[in-house]
C-alpha cells in the first residue's frame, strides 16, 4: 500500500496520467477517453463481468495481477441511465492502480493458500480515504483544471443550463462536475443545489438566515 496522498499529491498523479496519455498519441480535448487512457498509459483492459455484492453497491474492480478493470453487469442500466457514471467509475479504479497498487510486488511470488487476486472494489457510498483519493484522481483526470477554467469562464455558472453543458461537454454528470467546481473554488453549490459564487458567499448569505 502506498502512503497517504493529499488531494494536491493526488491531482499531479492525474496530470502526471495525461501527460503521458499525451506522449503516447491521446488526446485531451473533451471528453478524454478513459478507456484509452487506462490501455495506452498503463495497459489496463476493461471489461464487463457480473460482480457478487454485500449490503453495498459495487459498479467496478480492480484486478491488479491482471491489469484489469471489471465494470459490473449488473448495473449496467444504472449506467445507460445516468450518462458519465461509466466514464468516472472507470477513472476511479484507474486512480486506484495509479494511487494504490505497488506495481513492483505484482511480480512477487505468493504463498499456496494466500489470495491471488488482491481484488479493489468500488463500492457505492464508502468514504474511507483510499476511496476519496481515487475518487479526486478520477475528477481531475476527466475534468483537468487546465481544460475545464477556460471553459467555465465562459460559462454561467450560476445558471444550471450552463453547468449541463458543461457536464455534457466533458461527458460527466452534474454532481462529479458540481464536486469539481466546489474543489477549484468555481462555485458552490449547497445541499438543496442552490448555486453561489462561492462557499464564503454561501456562508455570508446563510448568516443572514
Amino acid at each position: 500500500m502506498k502512503t497517504f496522498l493529499k488531494r494536491e499529491q493526488v491531482e499531479e498523479k492525474a496530470r502526471g496520467t495525461l501527460s503521458k496519455f499525451e506522449d503516447c498519441g491521446g488526446s485531451l480535448a473533451p471528453p478524454i477517453d478513459v478507456d484509452l487512457v487506462g490501455e495506452l498509459v498503463y495497459d489496463l483492459q476493461i471489461d464487463w463481468v457480473v460482480i457478487n455484492e454485500d449490503s453495498r453497491t459495487i459498479l467496478g474492480g480492480l484486478y491488479p495481477r491482471k491489469r484489469r478493470i471489471a465494470m459490473n453487469e449488473t448495473h449496467i442500466e444504472k449506467f445507460r441511465q445516468k450518462p458519465g457514471l461509466e466514464r468516472f467509475t472507470k477513472g476511479h479504479e484507474i486512480g486506484h492502480w495509479v494511487l494504490h497498487v505497488d506495481e513492483a510486488s505484482l511480480d512477487y511470488p505468493v504463498l499456496p493458500g494466500m489470495e491471488i487476486e488482491p481484488d479493489i472494489l468500488c463500492r457505492d457510498g464508502e468514504s474511507s480515504w483510499r476511496e476519496r483519493q481515487a475518487e479526486w484522481f478520477s475528477s481531475a483526470l476527466l475534468m483537468p483544471a487546465d481544460i475545464l477554467i477556460p471553459v467555465c469562464q465562459n460559462s454561467d455558472l450560476l445558471h444550471r443550463p450552463s453547468l449541463y453543458k458543461i457536464a455534457e461537454k466533458f461527458d460527466v454528470t452534474i454532481t462529479a462536475l458540481s464536486v469539481r467546481l466546489s474543489q477549484l473554488k468555481l462555485n458552490y453549490m449547497d445541499d438543496r443545489g442552490n448555486l453561489y459564487r462561492s462557499r464564503e458567499e454561501y456562508a455570508g448569505q446563510k448568516s443572514f438566515i
